[in-house]
């Protein structure tokens, strides 16, 4: 029988939790925005250049676990170096060169050149020592599974036709491929970040986009994911707040709109996967 997690609360009062709890999260990315680490994030966030769609996919393809990209320099200037041997990710670059009189039209013409670029993804890279390192707004979690969440997402995945592993991913904690209905988490994650990536990569799963549209509105689509993560755990008891405002944040910017946008679709979801995941008791019983 698949493993579930008994509950005494009632569906209605689940949803109930779940819409103050998605309430709570603007008001806990708008406390972390007014911060100092919040404004370093940013000020480092300058540094790193905003990629087109097209080589997101070039980014994407050689290096499905990216999640910080920079040019050799930048990383320097970031406090990182990237490591010896590392292999560089071509992407497509954009120069304009203006000759001046040219001599067909005598007159300046501008041209568009389309150079390639080598970048690397922070997992390329370590810390310099001495020099200032980019600050973590979303740090992994560390500690047990207490609600047993990842036992119970584990069993109902793979009821459900998925093929869940633990392996080594190289900088990404979890990472989902729909089409496959393969999904893998970081080996190394102490069981109470493995239990909110769980739930992050089953929200991914149940709300599947085409790679185009994921690039084109992946801030959206990794906060609606750690929003479903973030109150599913939490009516389970489980606070993922230290990692999960922090992410939220950093993949909308704080823009309130965006999190207020995806409300609906969060709860859904959320309440969907309670609904797996758990079993209600009798009131009168001694269960948990």
């Amino acid at each position: 029988m698949m493993t579930k997690i008994k509950t005494r609360k009632s569906p209605a009062e689940r949803r109930a939790e779940l819409e103050q709890l998605h309430a709570m999260i603007a008001e806990q990315v708008d406390a972390l925005t007014d911060s100092e680490t919040w404004a370093n994030v940013l000020r480092m966030a300058t540094l790193f250049r905003r990629y087109s769609l097209n080589n997101l996919l070039l980014i994407r393809a050689q290096c499905p676990h990216a999640t910080r990209v920079a040019g050799y320099r930048t990383w320097q200037k970031l406090g990182r170096q990237v490591r010896a041997g590392e292999k560089h990710i071509k992407i497509i670059g954009r120069q304009v060169k203006t000759i001046e009189h040219a001599e067909d039209s005598g007159e300046d013409k501008v041209q568009v050149y389309w150079p390639q670029r080598r970048v690397f993804d922070i997992s390329q890279t370590d810390p310099i020592p001495g020099a200032d390192q980019i600050p973590d707004p979303a740090p992994r979690l560390r500690g047990g599974d207490n609600a047993g969440i990842y036992e119970a997402a584990y069993a109902w995945l793979t009821e459900d036709g998925w093929t869940v592993e633990r392996s080594p991913l190289s900088g990404e904690d979890g990472h989902t491929d729909p089409r496959s209905r393969i999904m893998r988490i970081e080996e190394s994650l102490e069981p109470a970040h493995a239990s909110l990536t769980i739930l992050h990569e089953a929200a991914h799963g149940l709300l599947p986009v085409e790679m185009n549209e994921y690039h084109q509105h992946q801030g959206l689509y990794e906060a609606e994911a750690e929003s479903i993560a973030y109150v599913v755990a939490g009516t389970l008891g489980q606070d993922t707040s230290a990692n999960s405002i922090g992410y939220i944040a950093t993949w909308t910017r704080g823009d309130r709109d965006v999190l207020r946008a995806s409300g609906v679709r969060v709860i859904d979801t959320a309440h969907r996967i309670l609904a797996a995941i758990t079993e209600v008791t009798d009131p009168d019983t001694d269960a948990d």
